[in-house]
C-alpha cells in the first residue's frame, strides 16, 4: 500500500507521509492532523502528540520515519511557496490543516484504488497495524501501551501480553516501519 503513492507529486508525497506515519506511531487520526510543525522535532527524532483528554506524549520516530519526514517537509515547503504558511504539519491540497473528511478520503480513495474489500480501512486500521506489528516484532505491551496512549494497559493488553522494556529502545528496535525490507524513499 506504502508503492501505491506517486512521491514526486505534493499530494502522493504527503499521503506516503500519512501512512508512514500512521505504520511507525500508531497515532489517532484526530492526533496526527492535530500536529503542528514545532511538534514533529526532527533534531532529536520524536513527536510530541496531543492525545484523548488533552494528554501529552512524547512518541520517538525511527530511523526511516525520520528521512520520510524530512523529505515531507522540503515538499510542504515547496508546496506552500508563495501561499501564507500554515501550522499545521500535514496540510491538504487546499494548503490548510487536513480535516477529518480529508483524511476519510485519503484513506477510502486507496481503498477504491487498490479494490480492497472486508473490513474497514482507515487512519484507525493503520493504528492496529502499528500495534499488531509492533507486538509481532518483539515490542512489548507495556512499551505499546506508552506509545499508543492508552491510560489502562488492559486497553493494549488485547494485542498481546509482552514484558517491559524501555520505549525509546524498544521502538527503535522493534518499530515496524524499520523493520521491513520493502522500503522506499
Amino acid at each position: 500500500m506504502l508503492t501505491a503513492y506517486d512521491v514526486d507529486t505534493f499530494i502522493g508525497r504527503r499521503n506516503y507521509t500519512i501512512l508512514s506515519l500512521l505504520l511507525a506511531t500508531g497515532l489517532r487520526r484526530s492526533e496526527y492532523i492535530s500536529l503542528k510543525m514545532y511538534d514533529v522535532d526532527l533534531s532529536n527524532d520524536f513527536i510530541r502528540v496531543i492525545g484523548k483528554g488533552d494528554k501529552e506524549r512524547i512518541v520517538p520516530i525511527g530511523k526511516a520515519l525520520s528521512l520520510i519526514l524530512r523529505k515531507y517537509v522540503k515538499a510542504r515547503k515547496e508546496y506552500l511557496k508563495g501561499y501564507s504558511d500554515t501550522p499545521y504539519f500535514i496540510i491538504s491540497k487546499y494548503r490548510k490543516g487536513l480535516s477529518k473528511d480529508g483524511s476519510n478520503s485519503i484513506f477510502s480513495t486507496l481503498r477504491k484504488e487498490l479494490k480492497l474489500t472486508g473490513k474497514r480501512f482507515s487512519a484507525h486500521t493503520w493504528r492496529h497495524t502499528f500495534a499488531k506489528a509492533f507486538l509481532l516484532n518483539g515490542g512489548d505491551v507495556f512499551t505499546l501501551q506508552e506509545l499508543l496512549g492508552h491510560e489502562d494497559v488492559e486497553t493494549t493488553k488485547v494485542y498481546v501480553d509482552l514484558a517491559d522494556n524501555d520505549k525509546a529502545v524498544q521502538n527503535n528496535k522493534y518499530n515496524p516501519l524499520d523493520n521491513t525490507k520493502w522500503q522506499y524513499y
